[in-house]
């Protein structure tokens, strides 16, 4: 299938070349804040967290945190270890969920487990706030729990189910707010992001030097950054500032072992925040998605402090699984698009196939994107029921809408997530029915006709150097500051011999463009070999694309990244 986004009408999206103004819109941020940021936030009961662990501590009770195995489970993991190591306590067991036996969030076996070993407190990070059952277990156990989580709660009727746990910190929940102005409320952080408050607030109250204090809160600090870059979490005020101060962070050469072993592996240098999301965050996301015990081994390998030759095996181990995870994701969206052309799409999809379902959410995430409707991927358990993940689109808050499914037809064994993404689990004899309710509920939503960018670009090296200075002081970018989008039309293919293009990667998936009188210019469309054969390999086109340089051997050029690409229209 010939990706529809290359069909759509080009517009410039505003009348402004001006990257700052540009920013300024997307992040509703000053430039002052952009560029400066010294604002502050709190959230509320991240202190009374703090006080009950304390409590336990004192009373040498062993401690159980249960995360979640995913990016951003492991970093919420490995910044409540930093925070057990401040408070040098070691009666803490860290729980990684295996994703196949588990699934998602504390369970009522895990917490029967959990009772069983002794455990007084479980601390729930990244989950927690929609284990009703569990938690309720928990406490009749007479377990004390803490839930620190950025989820929704769950929603009955229109009301509010919360946990009853002791302690809950979820901003969606409890709130936050900038310090000092608390009319500007902040509530988007991700599960490490928490974890790294929570680090910061056990640093107030722990007897040990500062230097050891300062290097397990940026520790902390740098897990919360992969992770918010990871998660998908809005890149504006808290959480910029997070990932602005991590990656200078791992740009001073900080970092524990395991973090710099991912980093050596990926051949990451300088660290930029697509760095993080399109190299080191698949790399930890694809073990988990694998294996049944991999976050737990990702989570090993995060925590890793000194050990290069553990660190470098461990890593080298995740990026052989995302090659795997790369290869079953693209088989069963092949399979997907197969099915999908023989069979009609309704206002939202539901696609059930036998993969594993730790790739589920991706596949959904690519269908979603091609046909631009709210996608859930299911697969058949041994149980007989259904289990996967779902992505949607902008207009479509697909966490309300399982809500609404939940409430019509009490098809779920459980579920849950942001209004972009959600885990879920139907019952064996309600597929039928989810089926039927999620296309109720879901509106139809036109596909875009058009796609903006941002930037008019020569197709001239020094002019995309420059842009690319400018560029950088906005970073970092991702969700709610996407990458500036650049428009380069003409662009005329043909280095000195002749040579138009060169197609690269193991299967010869991507292309590599040569322009015209442009030595240190360099584009390149990765998986977009099979489309520029279907345009005829044209010599002169139009590119979309994000700018930045690539270094090799010493040399550094200009680079585009295509996301966009059509024959010259002119």
């Amino acid at each position: 299938m010939i990706n529809q986004n290359n069909k759509l009408e080009w517009t410039k999206r505003q009348e402004t070349n001006s990257l700052a103004e540009i920013v300024m819109a997307n992040t509703k941020m000053s430039q002052v804040d952009l560029l400066n940021d010294t604002r502050t936030y709190y959230y509320p009961n991240l202190d009374k967290a703090e006080e009950l662990v304390r409590k336990h501590i004192s009373l040498g009770n062993k401690i159980t945190v249960y995360s979640d195995y995913d990016v951003d489970g492991v970093m919420s993991a490995k910044n409540l270890k930093n925070a057990f190591v401040l408070y040098q306590y070691r009666a803490v067991e860290f729980v990684s969920p295996r994703r196949f036996t588990d699934g998602y969030g504390v369970n009522v076996a895990r917490v029967k487990d959990f009772y069983d070993n002794g455990t007084k407190l479980i601390i729930t990070i990244d989950n927690g706030i929609a284990a009703l059952d569990a938690i309720k277990l928990a406490r009749g156990l007479g377990m004390d729990v803490i839930v620190l989580d950025h989820h929704q709660p769950v929603v009955v009727d229109g009301e509010v189910i919360l946990p009853e746990a002791n302690v809950i910190c979820d901003p969606h929940v409890t709130g936050g707010y900038e310090i000092g102005n608390p009319s500007h409320e902040f509530t988007d952080l991700c599960g490490a992001g928490i974890g790294y408050y929570f680090t910061v607030e056990v640093a107030k109250h722990v007897n040990v030097p500062e230097q050891y204090k300062t290097m397990l809160v940026e520790e902390s600090l740098i897990g919360a950054a992969i992770a918010t870059i990871a998660d998908v979490v809005s890149l504006v005020d808290d959480n910029r500032n997070i990932v602005k101060r991590g990656l200078a962070l791992l740009n001073q050469n900080k970092g524990f072992a395991g973090v710099r072993a991912l980093l050596d592996v990926m051949n990451i240098s300088k660290v930029r925040s697509e760095d993080i999301a399109f190299g080191v965050a698949p790399c930890i996301n694809a073990s988990g998605r694998l294996y049944d015990s991999g976050a737990q081994t990702m989570f090993e390998l995060v925590t890793c402090l000194k050990n290069k030759e553990l660190a470098t095996v461990l890593a080298e181990k995740a990026k052989e699984a995302n090659d795997e995870r790369k290869a079953e994701t693209k088989d069963a969206v092949d399979r997907a698009i197969e099915y999908f052309e023989k069979n009609s799409v309704g206002n939202a999809i539901v696609y059930v196939d036998k993969i594993g379902s730790g790739i589920a959410g991706l596949v959904a995430a690519k269908l979603s994107e091609l046909f631009y409707k709210p996608t859930a991927v299911l697969t058949q358990t041994a149980r007989g029921d259904y289990k996967g993940s779902g992505r949607s689109i902008d207009e479509v808050d697909l966490k309300a809408m399982l809500d609404k499914c939940q409430s019509a037809t009490d098809c779920f064994v459980g579920y849950g997530g942001h209004p972009g993404a959600a885990g879920l689990t139907v019952k064996a004899d309600k597929l039928d029915d989810f089926v039927e309710a999620l296309n109720k509920f879901v509106p139809l939503v036109e596909a875009p006709k058009t796609i903006y960018y941002d930037i008019e670009l020569k197709p001239v090296a020094k002019d995309v150097l420059d842009n690319v200075a400018e560029s950088d002081l906005y970073e970092p970018y991702g969700a709610s500051n996407p990458a500036p989008l650049y428009c380069m039309k003409h662009v005329v293919l043909g280095d000195e011999l002749g040579t138009t293009h060169k197609y690269m990667g193991s299967e010869n998936q991507h292309v590599k463009f040569f322009v015209s009188g442009e030595k240190n210019l360099e584009i390149v469309w990765f998986n977009g070999a099979e489309e520029y054969k279907a345009l005829g390999e044209p010599k002169c086109i139009d590119v979309l694309g994000t700018i930045g340089t690539n270094t090799f051997k010493g040399n550094t050029k200009a680079q585009v990244k295509v996301s966009n690409l059509r024959v010259c229209e002119d």
